[in-house]
């Protein structure tokens, strides 16, 4: 009997599934109203994404503007920089780039072009230079040039 059973509810829930106007699947799963929470809050998705994400996000898109897809960014490390720490929640918006953190450098045999540069986690440059904002510092001279110009 229990066979039968599971046969049923798999065939009542794939009815249901077509049983459902076209586009509705999807517009009332998660990622439909996530989409549709701009319209509905009268706001803009880089707004939205900012009021969710809070200051690291236009960094974020700073970093995403400013380096090519192939680019190697070391990111912090430290907890104190979060979410700009997190490497899969900067993956989730800098991909294809590669991001290391200072542990992985040795580990993976890549040389970073850019740093990621923080409040708590200056890479490398000396400990005792302020940095008052996260910004992107330029490790190749490649890099550079990508970003218009010594810094």
């Amino acid at each position: 009997m229990r066979p039968r059973l599971g046969t049923l509810v798999a065939l009542a829930l794939v009815a249901a599934l077509f049983a459902a106007p076209p586009g509705a699947v999807f517009r009332d799963s998660f990622a439909g109203q996530i989409l549709n929470l701009s319209p509905r809050l009268r706001t803009s998705y880089p707004d939205l994404l900012l009021s969710v994400h809070g200051e690291a996000y236009p960094v974020v898109q700073a970093i995403r503007t400013a380096t090519p897809d192939t680019a190697v960014i070391l990111v912090p490390d430290t907890p104190e920089d979060d979410p700009l720490h997190r490497r899969i929640w900067l993956a989730w918006f800098l991909h294809p780039r590669v991001l290391l953190q200072p542990a992985d450098v040795a580990r993976s045999g890549l040389t970073p072009d850019y740093e990621l540069l923080t409040p708590h986690f200056h890479g490398s440059l000396p400990d005792t230079l302020e940095i008052p904002t996260a910004r992107l510092y330029p490790r190749t001279e490649a890099a550079r040039r990508a970003l218009g110009g010594a810094r």
